[in-house]
C-alpha cells in the first residue's frame, strides 16, 4: 500500500512539470498573438475611457456677458479730473466705454493699462471713462493721477464717483473692476465684471461694429 502510494505520488510530480514546459512552449510559440490581445485592450480601455472634466474657466472677464434684453444704462454723475461735474447723458453719439474701479485695486490698474494701450487708437473715435469709486470726498484726480503714473498710464483721464453714487451703476459685490460697452445711444452692449484685456481682438472688433452702426436720432 504504501509503495503504491510513493509511485503515486512520483507520477504526480512527474506530470506537473511536463505541463509547466507545455504552457511555457504554448506562451512561447504565441508570443505575438498575446502582445496583440494586450494591446487591443490597452487600446480599448485608453478609447472608452471618460475623458477627465475639463478645468473651471479662469474668472477674467474676457467673457463678456450680453444684455437679456435692449437697456440704456442709468444715468450718472461723475467728476473730471479738473473737479467739474458732468453726467452720462452729456454724451451721446459715440460708442463708450466705461469702468468703475476702486483706487487700491491693484488688478483693475492693470486692466486700465491695457485700456492705456489702446486709447490713443480709438482717441475721437470713443469715448473712455474710467470711473474710481471712492467713499473719500473732494477732489482725487492728484491721488488718481499719481496711480495712473505708477503704472505708466498716460492715454486716459481721470473720473471719480462717490460710491453712494455708484450703486446701480458699478456691481461693487462682484468682482471688479465693473466695466461696459456702450453703443452709441447708451444702450448696453456687453458688461463684465473682472480684469479685461482690452487688446484682446475679439473686444476691439466689438467697438468696431458699435463704430459702424448708424448714429441715433436725436
Amino acid at each position: 500500500m504504501r509503495a503504491g502510494a510513493l509511485r503515486g505520488r512520483d507520477q504526480l510530480s512527474d506530470f506537473q512539470p511536463k505541463e509547466d514546459r507545455s504552457l511555457l512552449t504554448e506562451l512561447k510559440q504565441n508570443w505575438l498573438f498575446l502582445l496583440i490581445l494586450i494591446g487591443i485592450g490597452v487600446g480599448a480601455y485608453l478609447y472608452f475611457k471618460p475623458a477627465p472634466p475639463p478645468p473651471p474657466p479662469p474668472y477674467i472677464s474676457n467673457q463678456w456677458r450680453v444684455p437679456q434684453a435692449a437697456e440704456q444704462l442709468r444715468d450718472f454723475q461723475m467728476f473730471t479730473q479738473t473737479g467739474n461735474g458732468t453726467r452720462l447723458s452729456n454724451y451721446y453719439g459715440r460708442p463708450k466705454i466705461i469702468i468703475g474701479y476702486p483706487l487700491e485695486c491693484e488688478a483693475c490698474m492693470h486692466s486700465l493699462q491695457t485700456l492705456d494701450t489702446v486709447a490713443e487708437d480709438l482717441k475721437g473715435r470713443v469715448d473712455i471713462f474710467p470711473v474710481a469709486i471712492s467713499r473719500r470726498i473732494g477732489d482725487l484726480s492728484d491721488l488718481i493721477l499719481k496711480s495712473y503714473e505708477k503704472y505708466g498710464i498716460t492715454n486716459l483721464r481721470a473720473y471719480t464717483i462717490t460710491e453712494d453714487d455708484s450703486f446701480g451703476i458699478f456691481n461693487q459685490t462682484a468682482a471688479l473692476p465693473h466695466a461696459y460697452i456702450l453703443m452709441k445711444d447708451n444702450v448696453i452692449a456687453r458688461t463684465a465684471h473682472g480684469p479685461v484685456d482690452w487688446t484682446d481682438p475679439k473686444v476691439m472688433q466689438l467697438i468696431q461694429q458699435m463704430e459702424d452702426m448708424p448714429a441715433p436720432a436725436n
